[in-house]
This record gives C-alpha cells, sequence and structure tokens, in this order.
C-alpha cells in the first residue's frame, strides 16, 4: 500500500526507521540525531561532570552506541523538535491511552534497542516495523490486546502526544478506510466464485477465465481435492463426492484458513503474532467473511518512499 511510508531496515538505525514511519516521512537522518546525540552528551556532561569521568570523557557518548542504537534521550528529544512528546504508557498521566488506546495517534515501542512504530491513518492502525516488508494491518477492536501482548513480550510502550505534521496516509484513509478497501477487493472475489448455481465443485475453472482457481481449492485440504485423475463419470464423481459443496460451505473453509492469521498477520522478527481461533458453525456475517477472504489474499503493501 504505496500510501503508508514505509523505511526497511539499515544497519541498527531502527530508531531512525521507527521516528521517520510513525511520522511519515524522511523527517530524520543519521547525523541529524547524531548531532542530537553530541548536545545531549554535552549538557550532560556539563550538569554533572564527576558522573562521567570515564567514557564520555573519552570522547565515547552515552547516547549513541557504536553499532548506531540511539538512546531513549535522542528519541525523545528529536520528537520535541516537531512539537511532539514521549510519555511512557504504563505511567499514571497516561491512563486515558491506556484505557482507550484507539484515541491516540501513535505508539512507539522498544526492546532489546529494537523500535518498531504504531501508527493510525483514520480509524486503522498499521504496525510500521522496519525489520517488517510491510506495513501490517491492526483491528482496532484487538489494539489493547496487542499492546498487552508487546508488554509480555518485553516491550517498553511509549505514547506520542502533540501536534502531528500531515501525512498521505491520513487523506488515503481519511477517504477509504482499509477495511472498506478490501470489502470492496471481496466483493469482486466473491461474484467470481458465483458459478452460475448453488453448488460448485471445489477447485472447479471458471469457463470464461480457464487460469483461475477457487479460494476454497486453495484452502482445501489434500485429500479433499479434486483427483487429477477423474474422468468426470458418475462413478469418479460418486468416490469424490467430499468435494461437491454449497457455496457458503467452500467459503466458510477459506474464512476459517484466513482467520488463522488474523487480525495480526505475520510474526516476523519485531513483534509478536496475535492468534485467534478460526470461527466454525454457521456462516459469518457478509461483511466479516468478504474481509477476512480479501485479508488473506491483499496483504498491506508499503515502501519506502
Amino acid at each position: 500500500m504505496e500510501a503508508i511510508y514505509h523505511e526497511k531496515q539499515e544497519a541498527a538505525l531502527c530508531g531512525m526507521h521507527a521516528l521517520n514511519n510513525l511520522l511519515q516521512g524522511c523527517y530524520f537522518t543519521p547525523e541529524v540525531l547524531v548531532t542530537i546525540a553530541e548536545e545531549l552528551d554535552a549538557q550532560e556532561l556539563s550538569l554533572s561532570p564527576e558522573a562521567f569521568s570515564g567514557p564520555l570523557r573519552d570522547g565515547q557518548s552515552q547516547n549513541i552506541s557504536d553499532s548506531g542504537d540511539f538512546s531513549i534521550q535522542v528519541i525523545s528529544k528529536a520528537l520535541e523538535t516537531l512539537g511532539l512528546q514521549l510519555h511512557h504508557f504504563n505511567k499514571p498521566e497516561m491512563a486515558h491511552a491506556k484505557a482507550d488506546p484507539n484515541s491516540e495517534k501513535g505508539f512507539l515501542c522498544n526492546q532489546d534497542e529494537h523500535w518498531l512504530a504504531l501508527r493510525r491513518f483514520g480509524d486503522d492502525w498499521f504496525d510500521i516495523n522496519s525489520s517488517r516488508e510491510s506495513p501490517q494491518w491492526l483491528s482496532p477492536t484487538h489494539l489493547g490486546l496487542y499492546l498487552e501482548q508487546l508488554l509480555q513480550s518485553g516491550y517498553t510502550v511509549f505514547v506520542v502526544v502533540g501536534t502531528w505534521p500531515h501525512c498521505v496516509a491520513d487523506d488515503y484513509f481519511a477517504c477509504c478506510s482499509f477495511k472498506e478497501q478490501q470489502r470492496r477487493l471481496a466483493d469482486s472475489l466473491l461474484q467470481s466464485l458465483a458459478v452460475g448455481g448453488e453448488t460448485t465443485r471445489v477447485g472447479q475453472k471458471r469457463p470464461e477465465d480457464p487460469t483461475s482457481l477457487s479460494v476454497a481449492t486453495a484452502a482445501a485440504p489434500a485429500d479433499q481435492k479434486p483427483s487429477p485423475d477423474s474422468d468426470g463419470s458418475d462413478e469418479s464423481n460418486a468416490g469424490n463426492a467430499a468435494v461437491w459443496e454449497t457455496e457458503d460451505e467452500q467459503l466458510r473453509r477459506a474464512l476459517q484458513e484466513s482467520l488463522k492469521s488474523a487480525p495480526v498477520r505475520g510474526g516476523a522478527e519485531g513483534s509478536p503474532r496475535l492468534e485467534l481461533d478460526a470461527k466454525t458453525g454457521p456462516l459469518a456475517d457478509e461483511e466479516e467473511l468478504a474481509l477476512a477472504i480479501a485479508m488473506s489474499l491483499n496483504p498491506v503493501q508499503g515502501g519506502k518512499q
């Protein structure tokens, strides 16, 4: 999804990437953050010279490591230059953010010198992690649970508050939410699955598009897919009776497969994977069904702009 600015990992600059991904633009460069780190070092040395009789006096910075990791003080100072403040998620003054995280605009999360950003555009939340290939959509319903999982995984979570700079993604998702975009895609997918009858055969090719396969074929277990040796006779069809299903049954299986990774897709290094049980029983609401199918086939795309 090109509307979302997404810097990917270079060296140990995840702090810089997280800032730029959060703010949705190339606001900070390594040179700018190094300058901030040096200014902080000088201020700390002047305020308490006796506390820095070792490394700092020998020229080793306390705010940037040799590998390029920046301290929380550098991250906080960088945000302050743009009118934003960093607050610890668990502080009493942030109780409102903990009670209703969807009311916030963005979070920065840190674990073992790795930083990632969580950002809201319109009503949609995304995990924008420089170690991932693309931004990951987060269900607003489960944002609080996702933050709790981050905390349990050892992350420190910070709330970012203040006046945010304008970004393209804000306009993009204000006009059309991620869920609506996926629903539109799903509508076209559902239409493509309607093959003119109450029942269809799993994996049956559409006459007008010989290259297309149904979603249900991809989701079906191997022992339930049509045999490549089937000759189409009644006897052969009877032997493969398990592959004849109503359209609802086909879509239900596709939904179950897609929900195994919803609402948080991926599980790549740097953030946890949120697991939910697949739905069973009667077919789910059409909108939820369409969204789940679309998300399973159309992961969010992003890239550095």
